[in-house]
């Protein structure tokens, strides 16, 4: 990177807490235990094995995400989850929508915001693991309450992430009930007759909020978005294999819901007419900015659901890859 360039993020970077409360309503600001990088993320990485780390994480935020206010607010004031990510890992904010130079972990660059879709953050916050070896250890998506942030510590310190999926580290630490004997009808999602994408909403028995998603999308803001999607909802409880996937496999939900990657309840995935994923929301969205649940007339939680459903049956996903960039886009765009 060049030298004036460096200057310029330097300069950015002590203006950086003004800028953060400048703009109204819910702001985003960093800890100040976090890195002040200069986004020369090989550098951050050296620093990072001479204080004897085990890498870096990247914090994708976006200045008035609310649930990056919340993680900061309730996960990231948590004494023990701050001395563990301190110990082995800088942890480095960064904003999706900004024009800030970055220099990746192979030494590439980019504009912050074009990193950000590198990096699959497509929702904010998005945290990224680094290995010293610059290679990702896990990408979690969405606000991490405080003991699923605990878990995935636990999943890091213990070097699992080179032999196993996070979720798959979970269920087999996780002491709860099978539920094997449950009986659940048979379910086809392949050589669907339909031109609609499909939203695959995944439940398990104990979810306390899935009976609030499953209201939220019957909500009247949603119906001009719904009735251009299918919409199945799964038991990820179960392990009897009654499902026929959209790529013609035949396995439990318990199954599919670890093959994809999941760790929430409810989440949503999405998919195309050709069966193809296009979008996952393995997170908690069902909450205000300072992390507490809220009720299913909630509108800015509504809203934040109806986007997703839009940015699917609109295809934004195929322009704008970066939920938040294309939402704001959509928000220029409004009359």
């Amino acid at each position: 990177m060049k030298v004036m360039t460096r200057f310029l993020i330097l300069g950015w970077c002590l203006l950086w807490p003004t800028l953060a409360t400048s703009a109204p309503g819910v702001n985003v600001v960093y800890p100040d235990w976090f890195k002040q990088s200069l986004y020369d993320l090989p550098g951050d990485l050296q620093d990072a094995r001479a204080s004897g780390k085990q890498g870096i994480m990247v914090f994708f935020t976006e200045k008035h995400c609310s649930y990056c206010h919340a993680m900061i607010e309730n996960t990231l004031t948590e004494k023990d989850i701050v001395q563990r990510l301190r110990q082995h890992y800088d942890v480095i904010g960064m904003d999706v929508t900004s024009d800030v130079e970055v220099i990746d972990p192979q030494g590439k660059n980019h504009w912050a915001k074009d990193y950000a879709v590198q990096a699959k953050a497509i929702f904010t916050p998005t945290l990224v693991f680094y290995g010293l070896d610059g290679q990702v250890q896990l990408r979690l998506v969405g606000f991490q309450a405080p003991q699923k942030m605990r878990n995935a510590l636990d999943y890091l310190e213990g070097g699992h992430y080179a032999r196993m999926s996070l979720s798959s580290f979970m269920q087999t630490n996780q002491t709860a009930t099978d539920r094997s004997s449950e009986k659940s009808t048979a379910i086809n999602l392949d050589h669907r007759k339909s031109d609609k994408p499909l939203l695959v909403v995944f439940e398990t028995e104990d979810c306390e909020k899935c009976p609030l998603l499953r209201t939220m999308l019957k909500a009247e803001v949603m119906h001009p978005y719904s009735e251009r999607l299918n919409i199945v909802f799964i038991n990820s409880s179960s392990t009897q294999a009654n499902i026929t996937t959209p790529d013609n496999k035949v396995m439990s939900g318990k199954t599919w819901a670890e093959q994809l990657g999941l760790i929430n309840s409810p989440a949503m995935v999405f998919f195309d007419a050709q069966g193809k994923v296009v979008l996952q929301v393995d997170t908690d969205i069902l909450i205000d900015k300072m992390g507490k649940p809220v009720t299913a007339d909630n509108a800015r939680i509504q809203d934040n659901v109806r986007a997703r459903l839009q940015f699917v049956v609109d295809k934004g996903y195929i322009e704008l890859p970066q939920f938040q960039r294309w939402r704001a886009r959509q928000s220029r765009q409004e009359p």
